[in-house]
C-alpha cells in the first residue's frame, strides 16, 4: 500500500495510476473514492476535496486531517469494459 505524508493545512492532489493493471488500450470510466481513519470511521467529507478520472489515472484532491492521525483513501475504479480495480492508499498528516 502506497504512502505519503502531509501536514493538516495541506491541499494539493494526488494521482493513483491503474496503468499496470488495466489490459493495453483500456482507461478508466470511473471511480470511487472514500477515505476512512484508524478506526474505521468514514472521513471521507474530512480529507477528499473532490476526485476526478484522466484516465489512466484517477485524480484524488486531498485536504484538512487530524495532526498524528492516518487515513486510509480506498480508490475503486471502473473501466470502459466494466472491469474493477481498487486501490489503497495511506495518508499520514503530521505537523512538522
Amino acid at each position: 500500500m502506497a504512502t505519503f505524508t502531509k501536514q493538516p493545512s495541506e491541499e494539493f492532489t494526488i494521482a493513483i495510476d491503474f496503468t499496470g493493471r488495466m489490459a493495453t488500450g483500456e482507461t478508466v470510466a470511473s471511480a470511487v473514492v472514500t477515505a476512512a481513519d484508524s478506526a474505521g470511521t468514514d472521513a471521507t467529507a474530512t480529507v477528499i476535496e473532490s476526485s476526478s478520472v484522466s484516465t489512466p489515472s484517477v485524480l484524488v484532491r486531498v485536504k484538512a486531517g487530524t495532526d498524528g492521525a492516518n487515513y486510509k483513501i480506498t480508490i475503486v475504479a471502473t473501466t470502459a469494459t466494466a472491469e474493477v480495480y481498487e486501490a489503497d492508499v495511506t495518508m499520514r498528516v503530521r505537523e512538522e
